[in-house]
Protein backbone atom coordinates (compact mmCIF):
# COMPACT_ATOMS: atom_id res chain seq x y z
CA UNK A 1 0.00 0.00 0.00
CA UNK A 2 1.39 3.10 -0.99
CA UNK A 3 1.60 6.37 1.03
CA UNK A 4 -1.51 8.34 -0.97
CA UNK A 5 -3.83 4.89 -0.83
CA UNK A 6 -3.23 5.05 2.71
CA UNK A 7 -4.68 8.71 3.49
CA UNK A 8 -7.94 9.57 5.49
CA UNK A 9 -10.00 11.79 3.27
CA UNK A 10 -9.60 14.57 5.87
CA UNK A 11 -6.11 14.70 4.74
CA UNK A 12 -6.40 14.53 1.56
CA UNK A 13 -8.66 17.27 1.64
CA UNK A 14 -6.21 19.15 3.99
CA UNK A 15 -3.21 18.80 1.51
CA UNK A 16 -5.23 20.00 -1.78
CA UNK A 17 -5.77 23.28 0.22
CA UNK A 18 -3.73 26.26 -2.31
CA UNK A 19 -1.60 27.01 0.55
CA UNK A 20 -0.61 23.55 1.32
CA UNK A 21 -0.34 22.55 -1.93
CA UNK A 22 2.33 25.04 -2.69
CA UNK A 23 4.12 23.89 0.66
CA UNK A 24 3.89 20.47 -1.17
CA UNK A 25 5.35 22.26 -4.26
CA UNK A 26 8.48 23.53 -2.88
CA UNK A 27 9.07 20.29 -0.86
CA UNK A 28 9.16 18.43 -4.53
CA UNK A 29 11.19 21.19 -6.19
CA UNK A 30 13.83 20.74 -2.71
CA UNK A 31 13.17 16.96 -3.54
CA UNK A 32 13.90 16.84 -6.95
CA UNK A 33 16.93 19.69 -6.91
CA UNK A 34 18.73 17.25 -4.42
CA UNK A 35 18.29 14.19 -6.72
CA UNK A 36 19.72 16.31 -9.26
CA UNK A 37 23.11 16.80 -7.33
CA UNK A 38 22.82 13.38 -6.54
CA UNK A 39 22.28 11.72 -10.03
CA UNK A 40 24.41 14.28 -11.57
CA UNK A 41 26.37 16.70 -9.21
CA UNK A 42 28.77 18.19 -12.24
CA UNK A 43 27.73 18.00 -16.20
CA UNK A 44 31.51 19.33 -16.40
CA UNK A 45 33.20 16.26 -14.92
CA UNK A 46 33.80 12.63 -17.12
CA UNK A 47 30.66 10.74 -16.81
CA UNK A 48 30.59 7.26 -18.03
CA UNK A 49 28.03 6.85 -20.55
CA UNK A 50 26.08 4.00 -18.91
CA UNK A 51 25.68 6.50 -16.08
CA UNK A 52 24.07 8.89 -18.40
CA UNK A 53 21.74 6.42 -20.10
CA UNK A 54 20.87 5.47 -16.54
CA UNK A 55 19.57 8.88 -15.65
CA UNK A 56 17.41 9.27 -18.58
CA UNK A 57 16.15 5.91 -18.05
CA UNK A 58 15.27 7.43 -14.46
CA UNK A 59 13.96 11.09 -15.73
CA UNK A 60 11.90 8.94 -18.00
CA UNK A 61 10.21 6.99 -15.37
CA UNK A 62 9.88 9.76 -12.68
CA UNK A 63 6.97 11.31 -13.57
CA UNK A 64 4.65 8.00 -14.08
CA UNK A 65 6.35 7.00 -10.80
CA UNK A 66 5.22 10.00 -8.93
CA UNK A 67 1.92 10.43 -10.51
CA UNK A 68 0.47 7.40 -10.68
CA UNK A 69 -0.98 6.96 -7.44
CA UNK A 70 -2.23 10.07 -7.38
CA UNK A 71 -4.66 9.15 -9.73
CA UNK A 72 -7.80 9.36 -7.80
CA UNK A 73 -6.78 12.75 -6.22
CA UNK A 74 -7.92 16.23 -6.86
CA UNK A 75 -6.62 17.91 -9.31
CA UNK A 76 -4.60 20.84 -7.81
CA UNK A 77 -2.64 18.38 -6.03
CA UNK A 78 -2.05 16.28 -9.68
CA UNK A 79 -1.40 19.56 -11.37
CA UNK A 80 1.01 20.70 -8.86
CA UNK A 81 3.28 17.35 -8.55
CA UNK A 82 2.52 17.27 -12.44
CA UNK A 83 4.51 20.46 -12.87
CA UNK A 84 7.37 19.79 -10.76
CA UNK A 85 7.94 16.51 -12.51
CA UNK A 86 8.00 17.68 -15.69
CA UNK A 87 10.56 20.61 -14.79
CA UNK A 88 12.67 17.77 -13.32
CA UNK A 89 12.66 15.78 -16.01
CA UNK A 90 13.45 18.66 -18.39
CA UNK A 91 16.07 19.99 -15.95
CA UNK A 92 17.87 16.18 -16.19
CA UNK A 93 17.63 16.07 -20.05
CA UNK A 94 19.14 19.17 -20.15
CA UNK A 95 21.88 18.31 -18.26
CA UNK A 96 22.89 15.06 -19.53
CA UNK A 97 22.86 16.81 -22.85
CA UNK A 98 25.21 19.02 -21.93
CA UNK A 99 27.49 16.04 -20.26
CA UNK A 100 27.24 14.81 -23.75
CA UNK A 101 28.24 17.95 -25.61
CA UNK A 102 31.13 18.85 -22.85
CA UNK A 103 32.55 15.16 -23.60
CA UNK A 104 32.31 15.85 -27.20
CA UNK A 105 34.22 19.56 -26.77
CA UNK A 106 36.38 17.43 -24.45
CA UNK A 107 37.33 15.18 -26.83
CA UNK A 108 38.05 18.14 -29.70
CA UNK A 109 39.94 19.97 -27.26
CA UNK A 110 42.57 17.23 -26.32
CA UNK A 111 43.37 17.05 -30.21
CA UNK A 112 45.91 19.85 -30.97
CA UNK A 113 45.38 20.19 -34.81
CA UNK A 114 41.67 20.26 -34.27
CA UNK A 115 42.19 23.70 -32.08
CA UNK A 116 45.28 24.65 -34.26
CA UNK A 117 42.46 24.52 -37.10
CA UNK A 118 39.68 26.23 -35.17
CA UNK A 119 41.77 28.92 -34.15
CA UNK A 120 43.21 28.92 -37.76
CA UNK A 121 39.78 29.60 -38.94
CA UNK A 122 38.36 32.04 -36.36
CA UNK A 123 41.39 33.92 -37.38
CA UNK A 124 40.68 33.72 -40.78
CA UNK A 125 37.32 35.32 -40.09
CA UNK A 126 38.13 38.25 -38.58
CA UNK A 127 41.03 38.66 -41.48
CA UNK A 128 38.76 38.47 -43.90
CA UNK A 129 36.35 40.86 -42.38
CA UNK A 130 33.27 38.04 -42.98
CA UNK A 131 31.78 39.45 -39.92
CA UNK A 132 30.74 42.96 -41.59
CA UNK A 133 32.68 44.99 -39.33
CA UNK A 134 35.44 48.29 -39.27
CA UNK A 135 38.43 48.08 -38.14
CA UNK A 136 38.05 51.01 -35.53
CA UNK A 137 35.17 48.77 -33.92
CA UNK A 138 36.69 48.69 -30.68
CA UNK A 139 37.55 52.67 -30.73
CA UNK A 140 33.81 53.64 -31.91
CA UNK A 141 31.19 54.12 -29.51
CA UNK A 142 27.68 53.00 -30.33
CA UNK A 143 24.34 54.13 -30.48
CA UNK A 144 23.02 52.15 -32.78
CA UNK A 145 21.66 48.88 -30.34
CA UNK A 146 22.79 46.72 -33.91
CA UNK A 147 26.28 47.91 -34.03
CA UNK A 148 26.76 47.58 -30.34
CA UNK A 149 25.60 43.79 -30.41
CA UNK A 150 27.86 42.91 -33.04
CA UNK A 151 30.52 44.80 -31.05
CA UNK A 152 29.53 42.73 -28.05
CA UNK A 153 30.00 39.38 -30.13
CA UNK A 154 33.44 40.55 -31.62
CA UNK A 155 34.57 40.76 -28.21
CA UNK A 156 33.01 37.55 -26.56
CA UNK A 157 34.88 36.07 -29.78
CA UNK A 158 38.11 37.79 -29.16
CA UNK A 159 38.15 36.68 -25.96
CA UNK A 160 37.17 32.82 -27.37
CA UNK A 161 40.39 32.94 -29.68
CA UNK A 162 42.62 34.26 -26.55
CA UNK A 163 41.64 31.29 -24.04
CA UNK A 164 41.81 28.65 -26.61
CA UNK A 165 45.60 29.73 -27.63
CA UNK A 166 46.54 29.75 -23.65
CA UNK A 167 44.05 26.64 -22.96
CA UNK A 168 42.00 24.13 -24.10
CA UNK A 169 40.32 22.77 -20.39
CA UNK A 170 36.96 22.41 -20.91
CA UNK A 171 36.56 24.53 -17.36
CA UNK A 172 39.24 27.60 -18.60
CA UNK A 173 36.95 27.82 -21.67
CA UNK A 174 33.60 28.02 -19.50
CA UNK A 175 34.83 30.38 -17.17
CA UNK A 176 36.13 32.64 -19.73
CA UNK A 177 32.41 32.69 -21.95
CA UNK A 178 30.81 32.71 -18.32
CA UNK A 179 32.43 35.84 -17.88
CA UNK A 180 31.95 37.39 -21.33
CA UNK A 181 28.75 36.62 -20.82
CA UNK A 182 28.62 39.15 -17.18
CA UNK A 183 30.68 41.26 -18.97
CA UNK A 184 29.53 41.88 -21.89
CA UNK A 185 25.96 40.99 -22.00
CA UNK A 186 24.15 41.11 -18.21
CA UNK A 187 25.88 44.37 -17.90
CA UNK A 188 25.34 46.22 -21.11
Amino acid sequence: MSFWTSLQPERIELMCLPDVCQLLKSYDRYLFKELENILLPDFLEEVPAQHIDSIRSFSENVKCWMLNPLGGFPLLLQTSKSNEAKEFVKRLRRQTDLCNMVKTVRALLNNNSTVTVLRSGLHAIFNEKSLDVTKDLFQEKFRNPKKRQKNIQLKCLKNFISSLTSSTDIRDLLSCLSSDLQTFVIKV
